[in-house]
């Protein structure tokens, strides 16, 4: 028996039901190489045995990044299941919690939250903040996370108002519709216990459980290699004891049958996997550019205040502005400016400016030293017109091609 789920403007894809009142299933909580050292499946292997085994779409969560986002996307796209693009984000207090993308707009306030955790941290211990995300909360699912997440963590330590207190406040973010308490049977010590707990606050709270599995390696048979991974990540010999050693193999991919199995008196929670993954349309739009646009300080557009600034580094470069130089520059802005590429250019120029400003050496080097805008702009030192340097080597309306300019900076200022 199947029946299919319509997204809007996305098409559908089949749900399959496996057996007497038994429900399908959708892994909401994978990791994959990206979290580093803490997942032990390639992508493919994990898109490829989703499909085989009739899941209608899997999410990759890995800990605070988004780097497999494309191979992720193509894995899954290339076998016929649909890609969900989140994370497992860390807060400020150490707890973690799972976040899902709706949508690019989701995608893009994921990517905001995450760069928030690296940017306001010290190097290497990403964490974010609720208040971040309060403020990029639109578009995103939030699953309550693992035993590291802020609801579990506080029942673990007998904590019951905490975890009520962080539901309500996570409930009053996310909204009921998109906030759901993370349920996991993964054969550790007291997790029956703690399952029964979690879905008794989630009774509490008004909202829905989820089922889970925070899926590090593929198989059963694949847990050796995550443990080996583990060690090296936390500096541990093989015959010694470490607290992010797990203690057995049930992390991995399991069949729909499976999770069915461990989770027989939570239907609903195994159900919610199938609406969540529902709501959730593809992230990424392979093929599309999707720069930034460049917030200009004046107000201005992104166009005007570039013809500016490579008219005022004209004169600086040049002294006087010959017809010669003019026609050049307004050649290659016609062509910029065409192509839509103008906040590329005052991006790359605002990089350059900050390290300038703190005494950062860098230097532009390859095709774009072929560009007079560049040579204006600081991008080159490499005068194009005075060297009879060709733009469309660079750029051209024939090919439309995504510029690449490339820069070094000193390696020990570069972070």
């Amino acid at each position: 028996m199947s029946f299919t789920i319509t997204q809007p403007g996305n098409g559908g894809f089949t749900v399959w039901w496996i057996e007497g009142d038994s429900v399908s299933f959708v892994h909401l909580h994978v990791h994959t190489p990206f979290s580093f050292l803490d997942g032990a499946a390639r992508i493919r292997d994990l898109a490829e045995t989703a499909a085989s085994l009739g899941m209608p779409a899997l999410a990759m969560t890995d800990h605070d990044n988004l780097s497999a986002s494309v191979q992720f996307h193509q894995a899954c796209e290339s076998v016929g299941i649909r890609p969900i693009t989140g994370a497992e984000v860390t807060l400020e207090s150490g707890y973690h919690i799972t976040l899902l993308a709706q949508s690019p707009r989701g995608y893009a306030h994921l990517c905001r939250i995450i760069t928030h955790g690296h940017l306001s941290q010290e190097r290497l211990h990403p964490a974010t903040t609720v208040d971040t995300l309060e403020s990029y909360h639109a578009d995103l699912i939030a699953l309550s996370g693992c035993r590291k997440g802020l609801l579990a963590a506080h029942l673990r330590r007998r904590q019951w108002n905490e975890a009520l207190s962080w539901g309500r406040r996570l409930k009053g973010i996310f909204g009921p519709e998109r906030f759901f308490v993370e349920l996991q049977n993964v054969g550790l010590p007291g997790g029956r216990t703690l399952t029964t707990q979690l879905a008794e606050l989630a009774q509490t709270l008004g909202v829905r459980t989820v089922a889970t599995n925070d899926v590090h390696h593929l198989t059963r048979e694949d847990f050796p290699v995550h443990d080996v991974l583990t060690c090296a990540r936390t500096l541990t010999r093989l015959d010694d004891v470490h607290p992010e050693r797990r203690l057995n193999a049930q992390c991995f991919l399991r069949s729909p049958a499976e999770m069915t199995e461990c989770f027989f008196d939570c239907p609903d929670a195994l159900r919610a996997t199938l609406d969540i993954a529902a709501q959730c349309e593809p992230a990424l739009r392979p093929g599309e550019h999707h720069l930034p646009a460049f917030e200009t300080p004046t107000g201005e557009t992104a166009q005007a205040m570039l013809r500016r600034l490579v008219w005022e580094g004209a004169r600086r470069r040049y002294g006087m502005v010959t017809p010669v130089i003019r026609q050049r520059l307004e050649h290659e802005l016609g062509v910029i400016s065409q192509l839509g590429f103008d906040d590329y250019f005052l991006i790359v120029w605002d990089l350059l400016d900050y390290a300038d400003r703190r005494g950062i050496r860098h230097a532009g080097r390859g095709s774009a030293a072929d560009s007079a805008v560049a040579y204006c702009l600081g991008i080159t030192s490499v005068d194009a017109i005075q060297r009879g340097l060709l733009f469309e080597r660079f750029m051209s309306l024939e090919r439309a091609a995504m510029p690449d300019i490339d820069i070094d900076f000193e390696a020990e200022k570069r972070d």
